[in-house]
């Protein structure tokens, strides 16, 4: 969702920044939200742990992909089925009447990341007049399934924005 909230923020309030990096944050994400993740008879904490896992990257550090479930197992009853609502249900609306961004943009995806595929994040680059950068071994959670990896993605990103008059 924040990598969504990003784009949304780049082009409607970009002038208040100096530049937005939006991870994950795509166009075409419809699909994810199922009415059944918040109901009585299925246990949250299970359940997401195996419904995300395979958006990260099996290349990424066995530790690190399970502290990145474990966090997930941690949410109250209903905040993944609100996440995933306005991620798949009302974010595509707004998505598609933005305009271009209004500082520089970087749009970052991970090359197993199936919710918000680099196609998607691909066009919301190209829409917004960003920079897309195709992250490869990584998937929907780079800063936590794969933080050493992720940092050689990152870093030229910030170097450049240092840089920008």
């Amino acid at each position: 969702m924040a990598g969504a909230i990003t784009l949304y923020l780049a082009a409607e309030y970009g002038e208040e920044f100096s530049a937005a990096i939006s991870l994950e944050g795509g166009f075409d994400t419809s699909g994810r939200y199922v009415p059944w993740t918040n109901h009585p008879k299925v246990h949250a904490g299970h359940f997401l742990q195996s419904w995300v896992s395979g958006l990260m990257a099996p290349h990424s550090p066995e530790d690190m992909k399970r502290l990145t479930l474990w966090q997930y197992a941690q949410g109250g009853p209903g905040v993944y089925q609100g996440d995933t609502y306005f991620y798949s249900v009302d974010w595509p609306n707004v998505a598609g009447r933005l305009g271009r961004a209004k500082c520089p943009l970087w749009v970052l995806t991970g090359e197993y990341d199936y919710s918000c595929t680099p196609d998607s994040g691909r066009k919301a680059a190209k829409a917004l007049g960003g920079l897309f950068i195709e992250m490869a071994n990584i998937g929907h959670f780079p800063m936590s399934e794969n933080p050493a990896l992720f940092l050689e993605y990152i870093h030229p990103v910030l170097d450049q924005i240092l840089h920008l008059k």
